[in-house]
């Protein structure tokens, strides 16, 4: 949220400048912006922001991104300002990701509560958050991505037969793991969906892999230095012809934002 509002703002020529947990005492207070004019916004900028309207999760099997060298160039120069490290997984660790990624769900198979939560946040329509029924993926499609969570199956349907995943798995990893770490890895991310959506990829991000220590602690055999893994992106490309997925909720701006004009 934090960074599309300031991608926002400045597509509109105004630059932020932000103060990040302002508040030790109001934890939920994330940031405090204020604004300055901006004549000459970066044309890179202006066009990520034209592409918060059309980024959307993509759950489905994808091939493997184009021009991949110089994309992920782009998004280490984009994550660096935030002090996260974007690491590129090599193909040979996806059938261990794949153990760990089920061995996640397999976990949490009789947790109650997490499953209840799951429950609800899918498959529902008219909401202002959550999953609805129409981007979740059957068990045949969620069979030849691997690497994903498990939510509820939608209906039975076959999309992108064809396609096994072959999708680029980044890793987003912090220094320490603080919450104002947990927030840089928020704003990384944006500037990654952005970023991507902009290219013409399809991306997917991925928590249940690090929501549990053995994950986590798999997660940071596969970095180069030391570092605690935030989450995993997949990131990858979709049929020329297929239609644009259908939107998905947005909680209201009034959730997130205040503005003070004191």
């Amino acid at each position: 949220m934090l960074h599309h509002v300031r991608t926002a703002f400045g597509a509109q020529r105004w630059h932020t400048d932000t103060t990040r947990m302002p508040d030790p005492l109001d934890p939920g207070r994330l940031a405090e912006i204020s604004f300055r004019p901006w004549p000459d916004p970066p044309a890179g900028l202006v066009a990520r922001a034209g592409a918060i309207d059309h980024r959307r999760t993509d759950r489905l099997p994808m091939d493997p991104p184009a021009h991949w060298d110089d994309v992920a160039r782009t998004l280490r120069m984009l994550v660096s300002p935030h002090y996260v490290d974007l690491e590129v997984l090599d193909d040979s660790v996806r059938p261990r990701l794949s153990a760990v990624s089920e061995q996640a769900a397999a976990l949490r198979r009789h947790d109650q509560m997490y499953q209840a939560e799951i429950g609800w946040w899918s498959g529902h329509s008219g909401f202002p958050e959550g999953i609805p029924t129409d981007a979740l993926i059957s068990d045949s499609e969620r069979a030849r991505v691997r690497v994903g969570r498990a939510f509820p199956s939608a209906p039975h349907s076959a999309r992108r037969p064809d396609i096994e995943d072959r999708s680029r798995l980044v890793v987003l990893s912090t220094p320490g793991d603080s919450a104002a770490e947990w927030l840089a890895t928020g704003e990384a991310l944006s500037a990654i969906l952005l970023e991507c959506t902009v290219a013409g990829l399809v991306t997917c991000a991925l928590t249940h892999i690090t929501e549990l220590p053995t994950g986590r602690t798999i997660l940071t055999g596969f970095l180069p230095r030391p570092g605690h893994p935030q989450l995993v992106v997949r990131i990858g490309a979709a049929p020329a012809d297929e239609p644009e997925h259908p939107p998905t909720p947005r909680r209201p701006l009034a959730d997130t934002l205040t503005i003070d004009r004191h």
